[in-house]
């Protein structure tokens, strides 16, 4: 006796999850862009104010590749060091004021909403390319 099962549209299935390595990194790198962007909101706004330069969206690199993304404060003095790093740690007599571990911290309940929607949108793609 042979008893046959077939399961639907099961090449299909197999095709989508063939490309679920794509489609979980395409929604990951928007999650990373996404929290950079937040990261880099909440850090601006908790970053002490002497002369504004720090604080200046225009002063601040991101850079972004697949599943990683890098935010960096560029700001300088007028001998063209950058002095974030110290604003942030401290430097002798000064005490630091670390904006951008505040900033993460602060940013980060967006942070992680931002990639739990991002794969669920990844699993919904899946899905949909599967039916």
């Amino acid at each position: 006796m042979i008893i046959e099962i077939k399961i639907p549209n099961l090449q299909r299935f197999v095709s989508a999850l063939g490309k679920a390595p794509t489609i979980v990194t395409k929604h990951i790198n928007s999650a990373i862009e996404k929290s950079i962007y937040e990261v880099k909101q909440k850090s601006i706004y908790l970053t002490p104010v002497d002369t504004g330069k720090l604080a200046r969206e225009s002063n601040w690199r991101s850079d972004f590749r697949d599943m990683y993304g890098e935010l960096e404060p560029m700001a300088t003095n007028p001998y063209g060091q950058k002095y974030a790093y110290w604003v942030h740690e401290g430097h002798q007599s000064y005490y630091g004021t670390p904006f951008l571990r505040a900033g993460v911290e602060t940013a980060m309940p967006t942070v992680r909403s931002i990639f739990g929607r991002s794969l669920n949108d990844a699993l919904n793609e899946i899905a949909q390319q599967s039916k």
